[in-house]
C-alpha cells in the first residue's frame, strides 16, 4: 500500500533500453532511474542527493537492495535505513558470504515483483512516458482499471 518499486542502475539509459526490450523488466517497476541521468554513480553521495532532489523519498522508510557493498555503503551514508545485500547476484556462481549488511537470496524477493508481473500480464498496468525520458523521471506507470 503506497509503496513504489524503483529500479536504480548504473547502466547507461541506452544500454538499459536494450535489456528492457529483451526482458520487459521495466514493466515490473514504477520507475527506472539510470545514474548517468544524475551525472553520478550510485557509489557517490552526489547520486543520492540528486535522486532525492528529483524523486523525493524518505530514506528512513526506504528498502534498498543491491549486489555492491560500495553502493550499499553509499546508501547507508545517505540515510537509507533498510538495506539488503544480494547473496547470489550471479545464479551461475555459489552464494557469497556477506559482511556488514543483512543478506538475502533474490528468489525470496519475488512476491511484490510477481504481483507486478501478473498485473502486466493481465494488462492492468499501462506505461506512460514523457517525451524526454532522461532527467525528468516521468517514466512512471499508472495502474488502470481493467
Amino acid at each position: 500500500r503506497g509503496k513504489r518499486l524503483w529500479l536504480v542502475t548504473n547502466a547507461h539509459r541506452d544500454g538499459f533500453a536494450i535489456k528492457a526490450e529483451e526482458t520487459g523488466i521495466h514493466l515490473l517497476v514504477d520507475c527506472v532511474v539510470c545514474s548517468h541521468d544524475l551525472d553520478a554513480p550510485k557509489e557517490h553521495a552526489a547520486f543520492w542527493r540528486e535522486l532525492d532532489r528529483r524523486q523525493p523519498f524518505d530514506p528512513r522508510r526506504a528498502l534498498f537492495v543491491d549486489d555492491s557493498m560500495a553502493v550499499l555503503a553509499a546508501a547507508r551514508d545517505w540515510g537509507v535505513r533498510h538495506l539488503r545485500a544480494i547473496r547470489r547476484p550471479d545464479s551461475g556462481r555459489a552464494p557469497r558470504t556477506i559482511a556488514g549488511f543483512p543478506a538475502i537470496d533474490i528468489k525470496y524477493m519475488g512476491s511484490a515483483i510477481q504481483q507486478k508481473f501478473e498485473d502486466v500480464s493481465a494488462n492492468t498496468l499501462r506505461p506512460t512516458f514523457s517525451t524526454k525520458m532522461g532527467n525528468d523521471f516521468k517514466a512512471q506507470w499508472q495502474q488502470t482499471v481493467p
